[in-house]
């Protein structure tokens, strides 16, 4: 459904790995020695949180990475393994430049939907304005708890977001939902599609690509 790792050919293959495997492993300590910091003191020097729209945009990256871990259709909460909270943030991804990919996890949580969005705008962060994709073909409705932690997170990134294209399946109760979510987010320029590969299509069309 979707195509293959694009590299850009102005960048050697082998730097552009080493780039997003950096990038990886920045995310990751950051994220799970945040309590302490990573100098020691309770606060990130200023190249510790990964730097991932500087890294990872030289890639195409259109599946998660870094876990090999296969999530359970479960809620997860702050007792997830090391290895299951990287697969969770691994479901945030760049697929373009300027545009991202979130592949949400069957079961929601106010923690899985924190981890994510975490890696979310570490990969963003150099981006003052970009486009994301959601899929949520294999999403069943949040509960109440993770409405409200994604309403949080969405509204702190919509001033930047220029596009939105949700793929929801064949589940038009999923589809209607996705959109007046979006709507009430103050989220306008959104499109709604059955496959993931149909909605990173419109995303780049939107993006004039």
């Amino acid at each position: 459904m979707i195509s293959p790792l694009s590299l850009d050919d102005s960048y050697p293959a082998c730097a552009q790995f080493a780039s997003i495997g950096l990038a990886s492993r920045r995310f990751h300590s950051a994220l799970f020695n945040h309590e302490e910091g990573r100098n020691g003191r309770g606060e990130y020097p200023d190249d510790s949180a990964a730097t991932g729209s500087r890294l990872v945009s030289q890639l195409n990256v259109h599946a998660p990475v870094g876990s090999t871990v296969e999530l359970e259709q479960r809620p997860y909460g702050p007792g997830s393994t090391r290895e299951e909270s990287e697969a969770i943030a691994d479901r945030a991804s760049v697929v373009d430049d300027r545009i991202l990919l979130i592949d949400e996890l069957p079961v929601q949580s106010p923690f899985s939907v924190k981890i994510m969005f975490d890696r979310f705008r570490a990969l963003a962060h150099d981006w003052d304005r970009f486009a994301y994709v959601v899929d949520l073909t294999e999403a069943k409705r949040p509960n109440p708890e993770t409405r409200a932690a994604l309403k949080a997170q969405i509204l702190d990134i919509s001033p930047r977001v220029t596009h939105l294209a949700v793929a929801v399946g064949d589940n038009l109760l999923m589809r209607a939902m996705a959109r007046l979510f979006a709507y009430g987010m103050g989220l306008t320029n959104v499109t709604i599609h059955a496959t993931r590969a149909e909605a990173i299509e419109e995303t780049r069309r939107a993006m004039g690509r």
